[in-house]
């Protein structure tokens, strides 16, 4: 963009590999190579930390032992997810910025993970060419959809994105695009 509203600094030595916009509008997380997630306050043109929430105001931010890969925020602005370079999912209360659940999902890194429409369930897809659906209250998983390769090389299954198509009549769909140039509902 030629006028950028804000611009977010990180350190030197951290870069940017997630970022999403709260559902209301009222901020941006982001999380960097360093394994930290950082939420930064709108009216402050994203350009400062929201220090309504206490855990930033003290300097305690949310994290990973390894890069944060993919994030998300529920729709009722009251959770937010990030997954890591490793595989793991940690779900956090944003307002209390308390870790709820961490969830072993994937063998490789999260490439994109996503909240269902009523916040129950959380999707994750991954490196190792996997998109899997966890119940949140059990932490378990319930379903498992494959990479759609069709050379059978680790390569063209990665799984690039994951998100809930939801249609009035059937429910929430999942959609997954691969590295291999496939779609699949």
């Amino acid at each position: 963009p030629t006028n950028p509203i804000g611009t977010v600094k990180f350190g030197k030595r951290a870069v940017c590999e997630a970022a999403v916009f709260f559902p209301d509008g009222s901020a941006l997380a982001t999380g960097s190579s360093d394994g930290l997630v950082e939420i930064w306050d709108a009216e402050k043109a994203y350009t400062e930390l929201r220090m309504d929430l206490p855990y930033q105001q003290k300097d305690e931010l949310l994290g990973h032992n390894v890069a944060v890969t993919a994030l998300d925020v529920s729709k009722d602005c009251t959770l937010l997810a990030s997954g890591d370079a490793e595989g793991q999912v940690c779900v956090w209360r944003i307002d209390t910025g308390k870790c709820l659940r961490t969830l072993s999902c994937h063998s490789q890194a999260i490439s994109c993970l996503q909240f269902s429409p009523d916040g129950s369930h959380i999707l994750t897809s991954s490196q190792d060419g996997k998109c899997r659906e966890f119940g949140l209250r059990t932490a378990k998983m319930l379903k498992e959809f494959s990479g759609s390769s069709t050379t059978g090389a680790q390569d063209d299954s990665y799984i690039n994105s994951c998100f809930y198509y939801v249609q009035s009549a059937q429910g929430p769909r999942v959609v997954t695009a691969s590295a291999d140039g496939s779609v699949q509902i």
